[in-house]
């Protein structure tokens, strides 16, 4: 994965820039990344490091899907021209939050940098960021993109979307039951972008380390919001390629070379909470 590079630290040329903040993730880390002790600058600004966010889309039909495509060459070009501003600008670090989903049937490998193979036009975004990610490292600097599971939670929008289903008595998660779906809390994947900016340089997976089944995260939601499901048999969603083929990561690498732990190491359990949440409720 490379050597060590000297660590971005508070106090000493701690200044960060974030872009994708007006999304949930972003705005996430934008928090941590105060809470850590470091100096959040406007994008553009003369920083030592940029964190680019991106997150999942919640699955559209296939029109939207194609000006998704469309539209994922022009953000590329805007991160690409972002990763050669924040380098004239003296940053010496780029950390990209990707998505271990830009794969369909593919058991990836940390190592493994065939990103644009197969990939669902939910993650389009994700596609632009790790393409940000090698230009930065073209131009001398540290890259480390972590490809996170699915950062769900109270802001998260493909969250939001699968529990208002439910509260309505909808399924949304109704493909298979067997496939496993990778996970990482919202905060969580943010606190590991704060990690990342003094992590080894490479390529990693982040999740809590424990892959649910769509089966039993369909029984926590039912068992949350107090009712039987009824699958919507929407192929956008279960039987779609995002959540629709396993993908057997479980991101121990970056846990081993960081201080990083999830605060919530289960997503059936933390999900359960939110869905018992009031505004969950029918």
């Amino acid at each position: 994965m490379g050597t060590k590079e000297p660590d971005v630290a508070p106090g000493r040329a701690g200044d960060v820039a974030v872009l994708g903040q007006e999304s949930p993730l972003g705005a996430e880390v934008c928090r941590m990344v105060t809470a850590s002790g470091y100096r959040l600058r406007p994008a553009g600004s003369e920083t030592s490091a940029l964190i680019i966010a991106s997150e999942l889309a919640v699955p559209a039909g296939p029109l939207v899907s194609r000006l998704r495509r469309r539209r994922a060459a022009r953000r590329c070009r805007q991160l690409v021209s972002a990763a050669h501003l924040a380098r004239d600008r003296g940053a010496v670090r780029l950390v990209g939050l990707s998505s271990a989903f830009l794969f369909g049937r593919h058991t990836a490998l940390a190592s493994d940098r065939s990103w644009t193979w197969a990939a669902p036009a939910e993650t389009a975004d994700a596609l632009a960021v790790e393409a940000a990610a090698e230009t930065f490292t073209e131009l001398g600097g540290a890259s480390v993109v972590l490809r996170l599971g699915w950062t769900y939670g109270r802001a998260d929008r493909v969250t939001r979307r699968i529990l208002a289903a439910g509260a309505r008595g909808w399924q949304l998660l109704d493909g298979p039951p067997g496939i496993r779906v990778p996970t990482v809390e919202i905060s969580d994947a943010a606190a590991a972008a704060v990690a990342a900016l003094s992590a080894p340089t490479g390529l990693y997976y982040v999740t809590d380390g424990h892959p649910r089944t769509q089966g039993e995260l369909t029984g926590t939601i039912q068992a949350g919001l107090g009712r039987q499901l009824h699958p919507l048999a929407d192929a956008r969603w279960g039987h779609g390629p995002l959540f629709g083929h396993h993908r057997r990561v479980d991101g121990s690498e970056f846990r081993l070379v960081t201080d990083w732990r999830p605060r919530y190491p289960d997503a059936a359990d933390r999900l359960g909470q939110l869905c018992r949440a009031p505004e969950n409720q029918p």
